[in-house]
């Protein structure tokens, strides 16, 4: 089972992308709906394959920080934005996805990243 961390301060999806997740593409997610714990996480090394984060959590650009923290970490681990409001939107290697909760989408792009 793959594992990824999944950054987002909204409950009922938290629920519904760790459901899907782990139903249709065996990943297993750290669910964090705080920013600063998440990078935590990342800091450590323990934020898995796949690091999927809204574009803002608790009006921040969690997307734009945790791209950071992954490029000063040269970690392997695929960021994937669910949102377009981040500075990180266009940025080479980061996966975005529209914010329109459509859960087949991340379903897809996750099972296509891990194999």
């Amino acid at each position: 089972m793959a594992h990824g961390l999944l950054v987002s301060d909204h409950q009922l999806l938290n629920d519904l992308y760790s459901f899907n997740l782990s139903a249709f593409v065996d990943l297993s997610l750290t669910t964090k709906d705080n920013l600063d714990e998440a990078l935590k996480i990342i800091e450590l090394g323990a934020c898995g394959d796949i690091v999927i984060s809204l574009s803002q959590v608790e009006g921040r650009d969690a997307a734009f920080e945790i791209f950071e923290k992954l490029q000063s970490l040269k970690s392997k681990s695929t960021l994937i934005v669910i949102g377009s409001k981040s500075k990180v939107s266009e940025e080479d290697g980061v996966i975005c996805l529209p914010p329109n909760m459509n859960i087949g989408q991340l379903v897809k792009t996750c099972a296509t990243i891990l194999g």
